[in-house]
C-alpha cells in the first residue's frame, strides 16, 4: 500500500516537472553562447541576401575591426550617428511633457524626411493616426490627464498583399525621472541606454530597408507613455482589428540595446520564429542568447495575460504577446547573474536604467563599442531575417503551432493543468489511502470478545 502511494506521488511530481519544463522552454532551448560579434562578416552575409539599397551601409559593414577607441568606433557604426543625436537633441522625453512633444516631432521629420514611409493607417480606427504619423493617447497620473504621442509610419508592400499582412518594429522613445538624492527633487534620467539605444536600432532599420520590396507592409512605431505602464503599446493594441491581430506576422520590439550580452525574448515556451531568428543569428555569427524562461513571482500579469508575472513582460512587446502575436523581444543584460528578481545589465558595472547616469556618456563609458556592434548587429540580424523566403511561413506557422492563448493566454495554462492533474492524482490516492486504512479499521472494530477469549493488550498498545 506504501509503495503504490509513494509510486502515486512520484507520478504526480513527474508531471508537474514535466509541465514546468514546458514553461522553461524544454530540453530543445537553444544553449547560451559566448558573444562572438564579427564586425567584418556582416556585410558578406548580407550581400547573400537581397543586396540592400544603401551602399553606404554594406560599406560600413565590411570595415575593418573597430579599434578600442569608442568614438573611433562610432565613425564606423550605423547606429552610432541616430543613437547620439537623437540623445542629445531630446534628453528630456518624458511623456505628457514638452519634451516628449518635441520628440515626437523629431521623429516625425527623420521618418518624413526618409520619403518613403506613409503615416499608418488602422483599418477600422481610420482616424487614430494623424497626417503627420502621430497617434495620441490620454492617460492619467497622480489624477491629472495626460496627453502623449506615438508615432507610426508604415511602407506598403511592393508585392501582392491581399491579406494586408504586415510585421511591426517598435521601440519606447520615453524616458522617465528619478527621485534626486540630495533635495529629493525630481530630475530626468535621460535615457541613453533606456531607450534611445532601441530607437537608434529603430530608426537605421528604417533607413536601411526603405527601398526594400516586401510581401508585407513593414510598420514602425515609436511608441511614448512606456515608463508610464506601457501607455503607448496599449493604446496601438487597442486599436488593432481582429483582422490585424491575424495578418500581424511579428512584433519586434527593441528597448536597452546594450550590457553585456544580447538577449533574445520569443515566447514563454520555444516557438518556430525563435528558433528561425536564433539560426539567423548563428549563421550570421552574432552572440544572441535566450532570455531565461520561468522566473516568476505567484502575481498575475495584466499586460501580457499571463496568469503569473514573468520579468520578461517589462516592456511593449507584453500587450502584443497578450493579444497572441508573435514576438521578438531584444534587448541587453547579464541574465547569468541572479542577485536580483530584476535583471542586472552588466557584471562590471552598476544599473545604469532609470538613473541619473543614464546619459550617453556614461553609456559610451561603460559599453563603449560593444554597444554600437550589439545596434549594428541587430540591424543585421533583423534585416537579414525579414529577406529570408521562408519567414513568413515560419511565422505563419509559429501562430498557428503555438499555446492556445484563448486559455490563460500562454504555457500558464498548461502548468495549470499538469499541476491540477497532479494534485488530483494525489487526491485520489488520499482517498484510496483511507478507504483501505479504514476498511482495516472496521475489520479491528469487528471482531468481537466472548467470554474465554485469551486479549493481548499490547495489539492495542496498551
Amino acid at each position: 500500500m506504501k509503495r503504490f502511494f509513494v509510486l502515486l506521488i512520484a507520478s504526480a511530481l513527474f508531471l508537474t516537472a514535466y509541465g514546468a519544463g514546458f514553461l522553461n522552454g524544454g530540453s530543445n532551448a537553444e544553449p547560451n553562447r559566448e558573444p562572438h560579434f564579427v564586425s567584418a562578416s556582416y556585410g558578406e552575409r548580407l550581400n547573400a541576401e537581397p543586396s540592400f539599397s544603401s551602399a553606404s551601409y554594406g560599406a560600413e559593414m565590411n570595415s575593418e575591426p573597430y579599434e578600442a577607441s569608442a568614438y573611433s568606433a562610432a565613425e564606423h557604426s550605423p547606429t552610432f550617428s541616430f543613437l547620439k543625436d537623437f540623445a542629445e537633441k531630446n534628453k528630456n522625453r518624458e511623456a505628457g511633457t514638452e519634451g516628449g512633444e518635441r520628440a515626437a516631432e523629431y521623429l516625425t521629420a527623420f521618418f518624413k524626411g526618409l520619403d518613403r514611409y506613409l503615416p499608418y493607417e488602422f483599418e477600422k480606427a481610420k482616424d487614430a493616426v494623424d497626417g503627420d504619423g502621430g497617434m495620441e493617447f490620454k492617460f492619467k497620473e497622480n489624477d491629472a490627464e495626460l496627453t502623449a504621442k506615438n508615432v507610426i509610419f508604415y511602407k506598403p508592400s511592393n508585392l501582392s498583399n491581399p491579406e494586408k499582412k504586415q510585421v511591426v518594429i517598435g521601440a519606447h522613445y520615453d524616458n522617465t525621472v528619478y527621485k534626486t538624492s540630495g533635495n529629493g527633487g525630481i530630475e530626468p534620467s535621460y535615457g541613453a541606454f533606456d531607450n534611445a539605444s532601441g530607437i537608434a536600432v529603430l530608426m537605421a532599420l528604417a533607413d536601411v530597408l526603405k527601398e526594400d520590396a516586401f510581401g508585407f507592409d513593414l510598420v514602425f512605431a515609436a511608441f511614448s507613455a512606456e515608463e508610464k505602464g506601457l501607455r503607448g503599446s496599449a493604446a496601438f493594441v487597442e486599436k488593432m482589428s481582429e483582422k490585424e491581430i491575424e495578418n500581424t506576422l511579428l512584433f519586434v520590439n527593441l528597448d536597452c540595446v546594450g550590457g553585456d550580452y544580447l538577449y533574445l525574448y520569443a515566447g514563454e515556451t520555444n516557438t518556430a520564429h525563435g528558433g528561425f531568428l536564433l539560426q539567423t543569428a548563428k549563421d550570421a555569427e552574432i552572440g544572441l542568447r535566450l532570455m531565461p524562461r520561468g522566473r516568476i513571482a505567484l502575481a498575475s500579469d495584466s499586460f501580457s495575460g499571463l496568469p503569473y508575472f514573468s520579468y520578461a513582460m517589462t516592456s511593449d512587446h507584453a500587450l502584443f504577446f497578450g493579444a497572441g502575436i508573435n514576438v521578438a523581444f531584444f534587448t541587453g543584460a547579464n541574465y547569468d547573474i541572479t542577485d536580483s528578481f530584476l535583471p542586472r545589465e552588466s557584471k562590471k558595472y552598476p544599473n545604469i536604467v532609470n538613473t541619473e547616469d543614464d546619459t550617453l556618456e556614461k553609456y559610451i563609458e561603460y559599453y563603449g563599442e560593444t554597444g554600437y556592434i550589439k545596434g549594428d548587429a541587430l540591424v543585421s540580424l533583423i534585416a537579414s531575417a525579414l529577406f529570408k523566403p521562408d519567414f513568413v511561413k515560419t511565422a505563419e506557422e509559429s501562430r498557428l503551432n503555438g499555446r492556445p492563448y484563448a486559455l490563460l493566454y500562454d504555457d500558464g495554462f498548461y502548468v495549470a493543468v499538469y499541476a491540477a492533474g497532479a494534485l488530483f492524482l494525489m487526491f485520489i490516492a488520499f482517498l484510496f489511502y483511507r478507504r483501505v486504512k479504514g476498511t482495516d479499521d472496521g475489520e479491528k472494530e469487528e471482531k468481537k470478545v466472548n467470554p474465554g477469549d485469551i486479549i493481548v493488550f499490547e495489539e492495542f498498545g496498551i
